[in-house]
């Protein structure tokens, strides 16, 4: 005797109307949310926290780090007080601009003794 229900038929997803009830589509909303919820359990246990730590600096670790910012410190005002009378430009021993600045010194050396030799007053 053969029985009508054919039990090992294979079936497309779209062809079982039976998903398609209410009922079926919250039972797969929540099979969809408990493996969410086990994957996120499984992260938690197995990956979270488990990444790069930072230990906190141990006091002969900040003690070094003082003396290198020190050092640093040291050679940046040691430079400043090198450089201090140099002024702001490095290239003044040029020809042209020493020759300029003479002529600079001239012209207002003239100027200021021209202004000093006019009479001011007329009589």
């Amino acid at each position: 005797m053969q029985s009508n229900l054919q039990y090992k038929q294979k079936l497309d997803g779209k062809d079982i109307e039976m998903l398609e009830t209410p009922s079926m589509k919250h039972v797969i909303g929540a099979n969809k949310l408990q493996s969410k919820l086990e994957y996120k359990k499984e992260f938690e246990k197995k990956i979270k926290d488990k990444g790069w730590k930072f230990i906190e600096d141990t006091p002969a670790q900040k003690h070094v780090e003082n003396i290198g910012q020190v050092q640093s410190q040291y050679k940046y005002t040691k430079k400043h007080r090198e450089d201090a009378g140099k002024g702001f430009t490095t290239i003044t021993d040029r020809p042209d601009i020493l020759h300029a600045a003479s002529c600079r010194d001239v012209i207002s050396d003239v100027s200021s003794t021209l202004n000093h030799l006019k009479p001011t007053c007329t009589l």
